[in-house]
């Protein structure tokens, strides 16, 4: 039985890849606010409506993640990287009050995506259907009578045994997910569910249109938007329009993004601007989202970030996992019982190896001020916060006090001046060794070792690449249990240290 796993924040399509405010016509502010999200799948860019290559400041280039932008020379921060104008966008609106507050010319037969589209479709697209199964449809049916303009889109992006999300997840490859397969299940069920019932050429409602033959034709369309599509506010509707966008969508994502798209939705031009000053060559990324954990990342997108300071384990309630393991008997007195948080103080002390100089002051640390914390250098250092702040007493700000952020972790913790007695410190002893417990039976759950799971990844190349997507994903959650055992242990000898030290003192009195 697992007793250790890793936050799975829900989300709606809406909250996948997003932007600010949509500015409408005759209701456009001075200035409207961004935030960004989200793609998975990047492959080769659409030519048609762009400028000449040698006018691009960005190419598309093979990248370990897939295809991507890089700049094709300096680029000045503020530059506009990459334009596509709204009748080059297939868009729906997430709810009918969206769709009044957006011009139609972008959402009807005006709109070069839905030229020709069968009346009673093109009314199924603008329903009330969840957004990312509207745009589902539209793509099935563009892949089939698409302008030409789609139809290299298309042919641009990948094959469904290419794609990674959850949902591609066969039933025979949901096991290699390990802790995620449970969620791989249900996310490759909604999406036959949907085949079956809307899309399917022989029992869907929408079988007229002969859109998918087989349940590998809705999965494809389904990732494509999942992985792929933007999402914009709509003013005044709590609602967003979302977006399938040629060549926009090929930005990668990174945390420390160097660029950001807007929508000025009055002039119709979609716009990617560099957000700093880029080098010739350097990757071109936005940040699908701030907060966003691996369990996230995979379902939508298809891939896990080694170190991503959003992960987070969850460990039980202390008195329900003493009585799992038969550890700490009820029969026990208080005293006996292990307390209820570590100290957080003497965690990063015994963390930095009580060495002179912190091995953080060499990194370079963000904080965001809301328990996000990441070293953009080391991933092995940022899987250590991430694993330190998963603990029970080891919040963000516990180590982050104050409104001004420095280079290493405050030492001025709450209770930092206690002294701990012997037997305060048998109790974090206590605790400690259940948590390590907790740890030590997930690893010893799951099919295949960390160290099993990098001996297959020197032989991906042979693997298909779901298989070694699922490897990748599984080995970083391993790793972050790993990573917290060690610090746990490292903890434990420092209560240990204390007790002896306890012991000694009263010898010695």
């Amino acid at each position: 039985m697992c007793t250790l796993s890793c936050h799975d924040p829900t989300c709606t399509f809406a909250e996948r890849r997003t932007c600010g405010p949509l500015v409408a016509e005759n209701d456009r502010p001075k200035k409207s606010r961004h935030t960004k999200s989200r793609r998975a799948s990047r492959h080769t860019v659409c030519s048609t409506h762009a400028h000449a290559p040698a006018e691009r400041p960005v190419r598309t280039e093979d990248m370990p993640a897939g295809k991507g932008l890089v700049t094709s020379r300096k680029v000045e921060i503020r530059t506009c990287l990459l334009e596509a104008k709204l009748n080059e966008v297939l868009a729906v609106p997430e709810s009918v009050l969206a769709h009044k507050r957006v011009n139609k010319a972008t959402l009807t037969a005006a709109n070069a995506a839905y030229r020709g589209m069968p009346k009673h479709l093109l009314q199924f697209v603008q329903g009330s259907q969840h957004a990312a199964v509207r745009l589902a449809a539209a793509l099935l049916w563009l892949r089939r009578h698409g302008t030409p303009f789609w139809q290299e889109y298309i042919a641009s992006l990948p094959q469904e045994p290419d794609m990674t999300c959850l949902l591609n997840y066969m039933p025979e490859e949901q096991p290699e997910l390990q802790w995620l397969a449970a969620q791989a299940e249900m996310e490759h069920l909604q999406a036959r569910h949907f085949h079956d019932t809307l899309f399917s050429s022989t029992s869907g409602c929408l079988s007229h249109w002969k859109l998918a033959d087989q349940l590998q034709d809705t999965l494809w369309a389904l990732s494509v938007v999942y992985s792929r599509a933007l999402t914009h506010e709509v003013p005044g509707t709590h609602s967003t329009l979302s977006m399938l966008v040629p060549r926009l969508d090929l930005a990668n994502h990174s945390f420390d993004a160097n660029a950001d798209w807007t929508l000025d939705f009055s002039g119709g031009i979609l716009k990617l601007t560099a957000t700093q000053d880029l080098a010739q060559n350097e990757p071109v990324s936005i940040d699908y989202g701030p907060s966003l954990d691996n369990a996230h990342l995979m379902r939508v997108f298809g891939f896990a970030i080694p170190g991503n300071p959003n992960d987070r384990l969850a460990f039980l309630e202390q008195q329900s996992k003493a009585a799992i393991n038969n550890l700490h008997p009820p029969s026990m007195s208080q005293h006996q019982q292990p307390a209820h948080s570590l100290l957080p103080h003497i965690f990063c002390k015994a963390a930095a190896l009580d060495s002179d100089v912190s091995p953080y002051e060499q990194k370079s640390w963000t904080h965001d001020g809301q328990g996000i914390v990441s070293c953009h250098e080391d991933a092995n250092l940022s899987r250590r916060f991430s694993a330190m702040l998963s603990l029970p007493g080891c919040a963000a700000e516990q180590f982050w006090p104050g409104p001004d952020y420095g280079q290493v972790p405050s030492q001025n913790f709450p209770g930092s001046h206690t002294r701990l007695d012997s037997q305060q410190a048998y109790q974090q002893l206590l605790l400690a060794q259940d948590l390590q417990a907790q740890c030590q039976a997930v690893l010893s759950s799951y099919a295949t070792s960390a160290s099993t799971d990098q001996e297959l990844l020197r032989r991906q190349h042979s693997f298909t690449p779901r298989y070694v997507q699922a490897i990748k994903t599984r080995l970083e959650h391993k790793l972050l249990i790993t990573t917290a055992t060690e610090l746990l242990v490292l903890y434990m000898n420092a209560m240990a240290r204390i007790q002896n030290e306890q012991k000694e003192g009263n010898c010695l009195s």
